[in-house]
């Protein structure tokens, strides 16, 4: 039991866990519209974002520590996302609602995670929609509502479609 315990105390997973700890300096700084202080903040969170690489480089790769990973990685984004809205007065019911089809969409690529190589597929439509949601990141933070209303409705799109996409994968696999 130790054993394992030891096996998850690593510099990728402390990694993936001080970003979750900095969610709380950039919330902060971002509800008290400090946005200088918020971009500091979130420029140590993209350090963090290293920990698959140095847990590659160290062969010290792990399940546990690629789901970690990518369920810290969602919490934030959504905690970040909810900070933002607040923020620049985009706190309604259409970017709630984009920020809970994002929170379904994290809990169904979770619940088919390393389920089969047809959803290895998925992840690359998944990039997509990552870019799209670091789209309306930028729009966000730097104010710029036409970029935002633009890659909001595409990126909102896009979930909807990776959604669908999972969605008819997983019954294909049961057929």
């Amino acid at each position: 039991m130790l054993r394992r315990v030891k096996k998850l105390i690593n510099l990728p997973n402390f990694l993936t866990m001080l970003r979750l700890l900095l969610i709380i300096p950039f919330v902060f700084f971002t509800i008290k519209e400090d946005f200088f202080s918020a971009i500091i903040v979130m420029l140590l969170m993209f350090v963090t974002e290293l920990d698959g690489t140095i847990a590659r480089a160290l062969k010290i790769e792990s399940e546990f520590g690629e789901a970690f990973d990518f369920i810290i990685d969602e919490i934030v984004s959504l905690v970040i996302f909810l900070a933002l809205f607040y923020a620049r007065n985009y706190l309604n019911i259409t970017t709630i609602s984009w920020m809970i089809s994002n929170l379904v969409l994290t809990l169904m690529l979770l619940s088919t995670y390393k389920r089969s190589e047809k959803l290895h597929k998925v992840s690359k439509m998944n990039k997509i929609v990552g870019a799209s949601i670091q789209l309306v990141f930028i729009a966000l933070l730097f104010n710029i509502h036409d970029l935002f209303i633009l890659s909001f409705y595409f990126s909102f799109f896009a979930i909807i479609s990776l959604g669908i996409t999972i969605l008819i994968t997983v019954f294909n696999e049961r057929k």
